[in-house]
């Protein structure tokens, strides 16, 4: 991932923070529930939930 602070346009901001969860998945880097709770978590901890389909 780029290490700018601009976020690329062809994404939205869900799918910017779950790329976040890339090192804690196992090899074959199958979505967990685990994952999606911690995207959830991450959008609410910044109030930025709102905006995630953006």
């Amino acid at each position: 991932m780029a290490q700018s602070s601009t976020a690329p346009d062809v994404i939205t901001i869900v799918e910017l923070v779950s790329r976040g969860r890339f090192p804690h998945q196992r090899l074959l880097r199958q979505w967990s529930r685990a994952d999606e709770g911690a995207v959830a978590q991450a959008l609410s901890a910044t109030a930025t939930a709102d905006l995630s389909r953006r």
